[in-house]
């Protein structure tokens, strides 16, 4: 018997499954995007193609779009942008490889948001994907680089994207399972435009010359001048500058290396690294993650976690042990969490960063804070029993050594 969606949520009974070369193709893609530049790279995106029927959705290829990035490293589309999606839309009416599949939704990468589509990602969404079984893929870098992925579906106006699955992409370096590409079809991206070329004129440096009083000889009369018929060559006189002059311009050119070093420094501190956090759940725990190699964290004196769960705010100061540790884990109540990191550095600078996560609610949380205290009263036993059994083993020890002088002394004698 077939389920009745007028009775249970679409994102309930919706089946969806990805074959593995297509997962491992956007996989190369979205680490391709994210090396593309140092920090955080840029966002990739294209549209999953395959069959739908019966709430069962088979995801079995995928075609990666073009985007000008004319909005910085964000996949965000412009007017020559949609143009090139639409293209992209039609290629199984062209592609032999695409033959008998039909577009199902789309996939893009995030570089800073977590696993939620921005109001621009709902703009696209709704503009070229109608059904309600069309879906979204959203991937996002996760630790020890694998990548994370949430299937999403549209939307009701004011409320969150209803959350069919979430799982994890390993990296797969087999050659086998990607799929091959032309070097033709990949089209390259210029994320920022170099500046434009400026052909100053070189300014010209006055040489001040010190003129010299001419010292003649006693008694020595000078030649009397002769009129040549040809005009005299021109003689052209090297003048040399003098120490000073040398001692100048090195200290002008030290000043300037000066001033270049400090503009890095000041817009190295203005323009921080991405901090990566990250929230993401774990059967009703929320694990929330942040990069602890990153300069910003390894030079924090102070941290703070805000956490807003529903209508519950708490804010905890993380110990230096917690924040080079790079993970958190906490309970969830609601459907909605958000969590705000914030690292303070020795001279009062304050750089925060925000995640957020929407899934479903979770109405077993007392039952979790009873198997975690459960768990701890466990540990507590047995870090106690650990403790008697090394006391045990150094008396044991003890009495070995004491018996190995006994024997030893008895020989001797």
């Amino acid at each position: 018997m077939l389920p009745n969606p007028a009775r249970q949520p679409l994102h309930e009974i919706l089946a969806v499954d990805y074959a593995q070369p297509v997962l491992s193709d956007i996989e190369v893609q979205v680490t391709k995007g994210f090396d593309r530049l140092a920090r955080g790279g840029v966002e990739v995106g294209g549209v999953l193609f395959g069959r739908y029927s019966h709430f069962n959705l088979a995801v079995l290829a995928a075609r990666e779009a073009s985007c000008t990035y004319a909005q910085g490293p964000l996949f965000v589309f412009g007017a020559h942008d949609h143009h090139e999606f639409q293209r992209t839309l039609k290629l199984h009416e062209s592609d032999p490889e695409l033959a008998g599949l039909i577009p199902v939704g789309w996939y893009l990468s995030h570089v800073r948001d977590s696993l939620v589509l921005r109001v621009s990602d709902q703009e696209l969404f709704d503009r070229y994907f109608d059904q309600p079984w069309h879906i979204a893929l959203v991937i996002r870098t996760g630790r020890v680089g694998s990548l994370r992925a949430a299937t999403l579906l549209r939307a009701s106006s004011g409320e969150p994207n209803p959350l069919v699955n979430e799982f994890t992409i390993k990296h797969v370096r087999n050659a086998a399972f990607v799929s091959p590409r032309h070097e033709e079809d990949v089209v390259p991206v210029r994320v920022v435009p170099p500046p434009p070329s400026l052909d100053l004129p070189v300014p010209e440096v006055p040489v001040r010359v010190r003129e010299r009083p001419l010292q003649v000889r006693p008694g020595y009369a000078p030649p009397a001048r002769v009129p040549a018929a040809h005009p005299a060559p021109q003689v052209q006189r090297v003048i040399h500058r003098s120490g000073r002059q040398w001692q100048g311009l090195i200290a002008v050119a030290f000043l300037l290396v000066l001033i270049v070093l400090a503009t890095t420094v000041y817009l190295e501190a203005r323009s921080p690294e991405n901090l990566g956090l990250q929230a993401f759940d774990r059967d009703g725990v929320m694990l929330i993650e942040w990069n602890a190699a990153n300069p910003l964290v390894t030079h924090a004196k102070r941290a703070q976690l805000h956490v807003t769960d529903g209508d519950t705010v708490v804010d905890r100061d993380l110990t230096p042990a917690e924040l080079r540790h790079g993970l958190y884990a906490t309970i969830r109540d609601h459907a909605d969490y958000t969590a705000r990191l914030r690292l303070f550095d020795s001279f009062g600078n304050v750089h925060e960063e925000l995640t957020r996560y929407v899934g479903r609610p979770i109405a077993r949380a007392e039952a979790i804070r009873q198997t975690i205290d459960d768990l701890k009263h466990q540990n507590d036993n047995l870090q106690q029993e650990l403790l008697r059994e090394q006391a045990r083993a150094a008396e044991l020890e003890s009495r070995v050594r004491i018996q190995q002088e006994i024997i030893q002394r008895s020989g001797n004698r």
